[in-house]
C-alpha cells in the first residue's frame, strides 16, 4: 500500500487556520457585518462540522471536502464575531450611546499621567454617567488633558475624576495619507477627549485601580529611578529605560529617528530579541535546579517570562514571544518537540482571539513576519556557507539571522515607513550584540542596586556602552546614502511582493521550477502596476490645503514637483512636517520641494488666492480662495463668486462662523479644514 503523501504544512495545523481567522477579522471590520449574519454563518458551519461524523460512508466520501470547509468557515465567522465583540461602540454600556452635552462623568485614571509641554495627559476609564441627578454605570475610555496650572501632576493611577464639560470626539487630521489616529484610538477603546482646567474637574475620594497594575507601576517606577540614579545623561537614560522595560516617554525623538533610519529601531522596542535573552538567562539559571524536577524548572522559566512581559507593559510583540517560549518550555516538560511554525501560528491565533485589533498593530506584524522569515529561511541560508573558525561562524550566523528576518518584513516596512535602511546589516552586526550586553548589565544593575560601589560601576559601564552605541548609530544615520526614502506602495503592490517572495522561496527550498515562473510573473505585475502609478502621478496637478494646527500650509503639486506656500517653520525636518505634510507627498509620489511666497498664484491654468489680515481681498474671482488667520470679511463683494472658499487651520472659531454665514448667504461653496480635513483639488 503506497504511503500517504505529507506536506510541510501537515505538521502545522494552526498555520492553515490562522489565515481564515485573519480574513474573518478583516471582513468583520471593513464590511461591518452584523452579529445576526455572523451568527447564522457560524451556526451553519458548526452544524455541518459536528454532523459530518454521523453521515453514511457514501455521503462522507461525497462531502469529504465539506467538513474541512465548514471548519474553515467557522473559524472565519469567529474572527468576524471577535471584531464586533471587541468594538467598544457595540457595548451595551458604552457611554457614547447615552451621553449628551451637560451630563456629568466619573472617570478613573487608567494609567500614570504623562507630563507634556503644555499639559498633563492621561487615559481614563469611564465608570458612571450622571444624568438627571442619577448615576448610571457606563464603560469606555477617553483622553484627558489637564492644565498644568492645577495640581494635575500629583494625579496617579486609579484616581477618580468628576467632570462636566462637553467632550470632543477623536478625529483625524484629514490630510492625505495621514496616520489614522481615530482608528488607532478606537482599537484601544478610546473615543473622546477633553481639556480640563483646574476649575473644571474634581478629584473624588477613593481609588479605582487594580492591585496588580498598581504593583507593576510601582515596580516600573522603582526601576526607572534606579536607572536615572546611576545613568546620568538624559539621552542614555531614555534608551536604557526603553531597552529594559519599554518606557518610551524619555526617549529623544532625534535618536529614535536615527535608529529608524539605520534599521535598528527594533533594538529600542521591546521585542522577541529581549525576551529571547531573558529566556536564555532563565534556562541557564534553571539548570541549577535540576534536583527540583522538571515541573519546578518549567514554573520558574514560565513565571520569569511572564513577569518580565507584564513589567514591559504586555506589548503584543512581547506577549507573542512569551507565548512561544512558554509553549517551547511546555513541550520540553511533556517530552514533545512541536513544529516551531505551528507554535508561532498558535501564539498568533491566541493573541488575535484575545484582541483581534492587534492584527493592525505594526509591532505585531513585524515581529511575526520577522520570526516567520527566520524559521523558514535561516537554516538553508546559513548552510550556504561554511566557516570552520568559530568567531567568523558566529558573525555569519548573525548575518544570516538579520537577512532572513528582513525577507518577510520588507514589504510591511516599505508600506508603513516608506523607506529602506541601506545600512541595516552593518548596524545590526554591532547593535544587536551590544544592546544585548547592555540589557544584561541593566538587569545586573537592578539586582545589585543596593550595593552602591558595584551599582555605580555597572551604571558607569552601561552608560558608556549606550553612549558608544548611540554615537555609532547617529553617525551612520548622517551618511547621505544611509536611507532610501519616499517609497509609496499600495496594498495590492504589497500582496504582489509577498506572492513573489513566497513563490521564489518555494522555488529555492523545494526546487520547483514552476514556482520560479510564478515569482517572475508576480514581479512583472508589480513592476507594471508601479510604473503605471508613477506615470499617472507625473501627469496630474494638485492643490492641497493642509490641516496643520496653528500653521498655514499649502502644496502645489505638479507631477513630482512640490511648490510649498506656508509657514517657514514647516520647511524644517520637524514633527509637524513629518506627521502632516510628508505622508501626502509620499502618497502622491512628489519629492522635490520648493518654497514659494506670495498671495496670488496662477498654477496649471487655475488661479489661487491666499487672503489674510495683511493681504487685499481679490478683485477678480479666483478658482480657490484660501482664507488664513483673522482675515476680515470684505465690505463689498461686487459680484465676486469664487469657485471654492477654503478656511485653513489658522482661522479662529469666531471668524469661521462669520465666514460660514457669509458663504451661506452668497451660496459660496465652503471647506473648513478643521472639520472636513485637508482640501484637495486635482485636475
Amino acid at each position: 500500500m503506497p504511503a500517504t503523501k505529507t506536506y510541510w504544512w501537515t505538521h502545522a495545523p494552526f498555520l492553515r487556520l490562522l489565515p481564515l481567522l485573519m480574513l474573518g477579522i478583516l471582513c468583520g471590520w471593513y464590511l461591518q457585518l452584523s452579529i445576526t449574519v455572523i451568527a447564522v454563518v457560524g451556526a451553519g458551519a458548526l452544524l455541518c462540522t459536528f454532523s459530518y461524523p454521523f453521515l453514511s460512508k457514501g455521503l462522507k466520501y461525497r462531502m469529504r471536502f465539506g467538513a474541512g470547509g465548514s471548519l474553515l468557515l467557522l473559524i472565519w465567522a469567529m474572527g468576524a464575531w471577535l471584531v464586533q465583540k471587541e468594538n467598544i461602540q457595540n457595548h451595551s454600556r458604552w457611554f457614547g450611546k447615552s451621553y449628551k452635552e451637560g451630563d456629568g462623568l466619573i472617570a478613573a485614571l487608567d494609567e500614570m499621567p504623562v507630563s507634556k509641554p503644555r499639559s498633563v495627559k492621561a487615559i481614563a476609564r469611564i465608570t458612571h454617567i450622571i444624568q438627571d441627578g442619577s448615576m448610571v454605570q457606563a464603560t469606555g475610555r477617553m483622553i484627558l488633558y489637564f492644565d498644568k496650572e492645577g495640581n494635575a501632576e500629583n494625579l496617579v493611577y486609579g484616581n477618580r475624576i468628576l467632570l462636566q464639560k462637553p467632550l470632543q470626539a477623536i478625529q483625524n487630521s484629514g490630510n492625505p495619507g495621514a496616520f489614522d489616529y481615530r482608528r488607532y484610538c478606537l482599537f484601544q477603546g478610546i473615543t473622546h477627549q477633553v481639556f480640563l482646567k483646574k476649575t473644571e474637574y474634581r478629584t473624588l475620594p477613593g481609588h479605582d485601580g487594580k492591585g496588580l497594575q498598581r504593583a507593576l507601576i510601582r515596580s516600573r517606577e522603582t526601576i526607572i529611578s534606579i536607572l536615572q540614579k546611576h545613568i546620568h545623561h538624559p539621552r542614555e537614560q531614555g534608551l536604557a529605560e526603553a531597552l529594559l522595560i519599554g518606557y518610551k516617554d524619555d526617549l529623544d525623538k532625534g535618536l529614535v529617528q536615527a535608529y529608524s533610519n539605520t534599521g535598528v529601531v527594533h533594538v529600542i522596542a521591546i521585542s522577541g530579541l529581549h525576551l529571547g535573552l531573558i529566556y536564555w538567562l532563565l534556562v541557564r539559571i534553571a539548570g541549577l535546579l535540576r534536583r527540583r524536577g522538571r515541573v519546578v524548572r518549567f514554573l520558574f522559566i514560565a513565571g520569569g517570562l511572564w513577569a518580565f512581559t507584564l513589567l514591559a507593559g504586555a506589548q503584543p510583540s512581547v506577549v507573542r514571544s512569551a507565548v512561544m517560549f512558554t509553549c517551547m518550555t511546555l513541550g520540553k516538560l511533556i517530552g514533545r518537540q512541536t513544529s516551531q511554525l505551528n507554535t508561532l501560528a498558535f501564539s498568533a491565533a491566541g493573541l488575535l482571539c484575545y484582541n483581534p485589533f492587534w492584527l493592525w498593530d505594526l509591532g505585531f506584524q513585524l515581529s511575526y513576519t520577522a520570526v516567520g522569515g527566520i524559521l523558514i529561511f535561516y537554516k538553508p541560508f546559513y548552510h550556504l556557507l561554511y566557516f570552520p573558525n568559530k568567531a567568523v561562524d558566529w558573525v555569519w550566523q548573525l548575518v544570516a539571522v538579520t537577512l532572513t528576518a528582513q525577507i518577510l518584513t520588507l514589504p510591511i516596512s516599505l508600506f508603513h515607513f516608506h523607506q529602506f535602511p541601506v545600512l541595516f546589516l552593518i548596524t545590526n552586526l554591532l547593535a544587536v550584540p551590544l544592546s544585548s550586553g547592555v540589557l544584561l548589565l541593566e538587569m545586573a544593575l537592578c539586582a545589585f542596586y543596593w550595593i552602591t560601589p558595584l551599582a555605580s560601576a555597572i551604571g558607569w559601564l552601561t552608560e558608556g556602552l549606550i553612549r558608544f552605541l548611540n554615537d555609532y548609530i547617529v553617525r551612520l544615520s548622517a551618511l547621505p546614502f544611509a536611507l532610501w526614502d519616499g517609497f509609496s506602495f499600495s496594498v495590492l503592490q504589497v500582496l504582489l511582493l509577498y506572492a513573489a517572495i513566497g513563490s521564489a522561496g518555494y522555488w529555492w527550498l523545494a526546487k520547483n521550477k514552476i514556482a520560479l515562473r510564478f515569482a517572475l510573473g508576480f514581479l512583472v505585475l508589480f513592476a507594471g502596476l508601479r510604473s503605471y502609478n508613477l506615470w499617472e502621478a507625473s501627469r496630474l496637478n494638485r492643490l492641497i490645503v493642509y490641516h496643520v494646527p496653528r500653521h498655514r500650509a499649502a502644496d502645489f503639486i505638479s507631477g513630482r514637483q512640490v511648490f510649498f506656500n506656508g509657514d517657514t517653520a514647516l520647511l524644517q525636518d520637524g514633527f509637524e512636517r513629518a506627521f502632516h505634510l510628508r505622508p501626502a507627498r509620499i502618497l502622491f509620489r512628489a519629492s522635490a520641494v520648493q518654497p514659494v511666497q506670495g498671495t496670488a498664484f496662477r498654477f496649471a491654468q487655475k488661479t489661487i488666492h491666499f487672503y489674510d489680515s495683511a493681504a487685499h481681498f481679490p478683485n477678480a474671482a479666483p478658482a480657490v480662495l484660501v482664507v488664513s488667520g483673522k482675515a476680515k470679511l470684505p465690505r463689498q463683494i461686487n459680484g465676486l463668486q469664487p469657485a471654492q472658499l477654503v478656511l485653513d487651520a489658522t482661522v479662529p472659531p469666531y471668524r469661521v462662523q462669520q465666514w460660514r454665514r457669509l458663504a451661506d448667504s452668497l451660496r459660496w461653496p465652503l471647506h473648513d479644514v478643521r472639520t472636513s480635513g485637508a482640501f484637495v483639488m486635482q485636475w
